[in-house]
Protein backbone atom coordinates (compact mmCIF):
# COMPACT_ATOMS: atom_id res chain seq x y z
CA UNK A 1 0.00 0.00 0.00
CA UNK A 2 1.19 3.51 -0.82
CA UNK A 3 -0.17 6.32 1.35
CA UNK A 4 0.24 10.09 0.80
CA UNK A 5 -1.69 13.24 1.65
CA UNK A 6 -1.49 13.40 5.41
CA UNK A 7 -4.05 15.57 7.16
CA UNK A 8 -6.42 15.45 4.17
CA UNK A 9 -4.06 16.97 1.59
CA UNK A 10 -5.92 16.15 -1.64
CA UNK A 11 -3.25 17.83 -3.81
CA UNK A 12 -0.75 15.06 -3.05
CA UNK A 13 0.26 12.68 -5.85
CA UNK A 14 1.92 9.28 -6.14
CA UNK A 15 4.62 9.01 -8.82
CA UNK A 16 6.89 6.00 -9.32
CA UNK A 17 8.79 4.03 -11.94
CA UNK A 18 6.38 1.13 -11.38
CA UNK A 19 3.57 0.41 -8.92
CA UNK A 20 3.27 -3.16 -7.71
CA UNK A 21 0.87 -2.66 -4.82
CA UNK A 22 -2.80 -3.59 -4.57
CA UNK A 23 -4.01 -0.38 -2.96
CA UNK A 24 -3.11 3.31 -2.91
CA UNK A 25 -4.40 6.04 -0.60
CA UNK A 26 -4.37 9.77 -1.20
CA UNK A 27 -5.88 11.94 1.51
CA UNK A 28 -8.97 10.02 2.68
CA UNK A 29 -9.56 8.22 -0.66
CA UNK A 30 -8.60 4.62 -1.52
CA UNK A 31 -8.12 2.98 -4.93
CA UNK A 32 -7.67 -0.72 -5.60
CA UNK A 33 -4.99 -1.50 -8.21
CA UNK A 34 -5.71 -4.66 -10.18
CA UNK A 35 -2.68 -4.64 -12.51
CA UNK A 36 0.97 -3.68 -12.19
CA UNK A 37 1.29 -0.08 -13.43
CA UNK A 38 4.46 0.55 -15.40
CA UNK A 39 6.02 3.42 -17.35
CA UNK A 40 6.13 6.05 -14.59
CA UNK A 41 2.49 6.24 -13.47
CA UNK A 42 1.27 9.34 -11.65
CA UNK A 43 -1.87 9.05 -9.55
CA UNK A 44 -3.75 12.01 -8.12
CA UNK A 45 -7.24 13.16 -7.19
CA UNK A 46 -9.59 14.30 -9.95
CA UNK A 47 -13.38 14.68 -9.51
CA UNK A 48 -13.09 13.46 -5.91
CA UNK A 49 -11.59 10.10 -6.95
CA UNK A 50 -8.07 8.74 -7.35
CA UNK A 51 -7.21 8.49 -11.05
CA UNK A 52 -4.22 7.73 -13.20
CA UNK A 53 -3.19 11.25 -14.30
CA UNK A 54 -0.24 10.30 -16.53
CA UNK A 55 1.42 7.14 -17.67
Amino acid sequence: MYTVGANGNNKAIIAANTIETTQIRISNLVKEITEKEERCPIFGIRNEAIELLEN
